[in-house]
């Protein structure tokens, strides 16, 4: 039975940018899936009142996406809507003594003070959920050139007491790099693997293409993925491979690589695809390639292997941590490696094999993630 006392979980930005990927993916599953004792409530942090306040109901709606209409609005016009909403609704301060918690990363200083001064009044009602420290610890592999003004989260990292952790490896950062004190220890919530609106494919022969989902950010090493087809379109083997991700703007050097095969027969870049997009790419896949070696946790190996389909991937993506099934391993994410994996999975019998591997790994949904983090507040 649910009490009157709500839990107030901290949006704000997921409201100032309310994409449907990354974090603030994370943030709309954990309002879509909450179950706890205590009913969820939405707010945001406004610079102009120093203070959290409380967001309208009816910004729930475009934030969980209940129904098509929803669903197909753009990131611009959700922002929109919700810029109106908070122009007609002020909303009531959240309280100092309310349960705050926060399923995002932020780097506002302003923010943070706040954050410090309910940690100064209340430390036991602030619960923060933290996905990696990889601007603060590998700073090179994503383009920071400054990281000082990145500082006021790690300092708001060291002080929560009530801390969850989307990966093993996540806590052990910040119990081991960012408090210094391995003795420290949080809550793992591992995230969903059932996001992509893909059906459960299963192996045929016919499939001769490969999948590379993320973000083109300089450390999921796409450009050893194409150097590794590269070799095997050399030789004419006749194996697709489909890139799909954004680059980002540091990596022109990347771009330009990709560019070169733009024309190229067994290749496509893909910049951005909808989950329903994606479902479609997936479906003509023998197999994915997540090559990444730095990540708090690495959705897309989970999320191929949900609806059945191997996946090369490095050994370090924590996601995979403690799975074995249906994954081909990477030591080292070179074009080599990727290469003999490649092959490996081209002989029919060898892939047919993972493929039934893969229908048998049981993997975390969102609901479950919800659960689990309304769990971890309410007790």
């Amino acid at each position: 039975m649910k009490t009157e006392t709500p839990v107030f979980c901290d949006v704000t930005e997921l409201v100032g940018n309310p994409v449907r990927t990354g974090i603030q993916r994370v943030a709309r599953e954990v309002i879509r899936n909450w179950d706890g004792s205590r009913p969820l409530r939405l707010c945001r942090f406004d610079a102009n009142r120093d203070g959290l306040v409380e967001l309208p109901k009816a910004a729930t709606y475009y934030l969980t996406e209940p129904d098509e209409e929803a669903r197909s609005a753009s990131t611009t016009e959700i922002r929109e809507r919700l810029a109106e909403l908070l122009t007609s609704h002020g909303g009531k301060a959240v309280p100092l003594l309310a349960t705050i918690l926060i399923p995002e990363v932020f780097f506002d200083e302003l923010r943070c003070r706040h954050y410090f001064w309910r940690l100064s009044h209340h430390p036991e009602n602030i619960y923060a959920l933290f996905f990696d420290f990889i601007p603060w610890l590998y700073p090179d592999l994503i383009g920071v050139q400054r990281s000082h003004p990145l500082m006021w989260y790690v300092r708001f990292a060291q002080h929560v007491q009530n801390a969850a952790f989307i990966s093993q490896a996540t806590e052990r950062d910040w119990a081991g790099r960012i408090l210094r004190n391995e003795d420290r220890s949080g809550k793992v919530l591992p995230l969903g693997a059932d996001g992509l609106r893909a059906p459960r494919q299963s192996f045929k022969k016919s499939k001769r293409a490969f999948v590379a989902v993320g973000s083109i950010d300089g450390r999921k090493n796409q450009l050893a993925i194409v150097k590794a087809f590269e070799k095997l379109w050399a030789e004419g083997m006749s194996v697709d491979l489909t890139l799909v991700g954004s680059v980002f703007e540091a990596e022109k050097s990347v771009r330009a690589e990709i560019n070169r095969y733009a024309d190229h027969p067994h290749f496509k870049h893909v910049e951005r695809a909808t989950d329903d997009e994606l479902g479609e790419i997936l479906s003509s896949a023998r197999a994915t390639i997540y090559a990444s070696t730095i990540e708090g946790y690495g959705l897309p190996p989970v999320e191929s292997l949900y609806a059945g389909i191997p996946c090369i991937v490095s050994k370090r993506v924590p996601s995979v941590a403690n799975l074995s099934g249906g994954l081909h391993f990477l030591d080292e994410a070179t074009p080599e490696e990727i290469e003999a994996q490649v092959r490996a999975l081209m002989v029919d019998s060898e892939a047919e094999k993972v493929w039934k591997e893969a229908a048998k790994v049981k993997l975390p949904t969102w609901k479950s993630f919800g659960s689990a983090t309304a769990e971890w507040v309410d007790t």
